[in-house]
């Protein structure tokens, strides 16, 4: 995650500094004395430190490579995105460890649970917290198209803010509906999916291996939709 807080900011030009002096690049007072090609042509690597992270889910990477004249630098960053979607039989049972590892290092979990769903499972949800010593802040919501209104994302947000839930960007919201999809991009890739595998990319065999994983599950039923590079529709049986 690179977006940029005033504290970010305050650092980042810290480290700028501080490769500025390891380069000796020209300072802002104007002293401006010009290095040999290969000594100023340096590229400096910086991750981005865990501290700045506002997610542990994205890392982020960047480079600064000062120019050959002595005047200028430009920088490059990057930042990836880790996602695992997983089918879980029986989550709310109290032996199943898959919530309470997400939420235990927390403190507490906050979840947002369709009404309908809170009315058959409400009860088996708060015994499973409960069971595992994790404190529960839930909100019953209904959900059906009628429901999408300003009002409803008003009091979402009212749940979720700081005079109620205070829930800071980081912190991952559990989310319960009746009948859920799942929906992935990319699933055609231009083809590469369905080419003889020795002129697959490494990402068109990984989706290859995606796509022949969802329709050997018996748990799930899958529709394939042929809309630009390709949009899987899953969900279970």
């Amino acid at each position: 995650d690179l977006s940029f807080s005033a504290q970010n900011t305050v650092n980042i030009f810290a480290d700028l500094l501080m490769i500025q002096a390891k380069l000796h690049l020209p300072s802002s007072t104007g002293n401006s004395q010009k290095l040999p090609l290969l000594e100023s042509e340096q590229i400096i690597q910086l991750n981005h430190p865990e501290k700045y992270r506002t997610s542990e889910w994205y890392t982020g990477h960047g480079e600064i490579a000062a120019s050959g004249d002595g005047c200028s630098f430009e920088i490059s960053a990057t930042y990836a995105l880790k996602a695992e979607v997983k089918l879980v039989d029986g989550v709310f049972q109290p032996s199943n460890q898959t919530l309470a590892n997400v939420y235990s290092r927390r403190g507490r979990c906050v979840a947002i649970v369709d009404k309908i769903v809170d009315e058959l499972y409400g009860a088996s949800l708060r015994h499973y917290f409960n069971y595992h010593g994790i404190p529960l802040k839930l909100l019953a919501c209904r959900a059906w198209e009628v429901d999408k209104t300003p009002e409803t994302a008003h009091r979402l947000l009212q749940f979720l803010g700081k005079d109620s839930c205070d829930v800071s960007r980081n912190e991952p919201v559990l989310v319960v509906g009746p009948d859920d999809f799942i929906c992935v991009d990319n699933t055609l890739l231009q083809g590469q999916p369905y080419l003889p595998p020795q002129q697959r990319t490494p990402n068109g065999e990984a989706i290859a291996q995606f796509n022949r994983l969802l329709a050997d599950d018996p748990r799930v039923e899958q529709v394939l939709l042929p809309l630009r590079d390709g949009l899987t529709i899953i969900r279970r049986k």
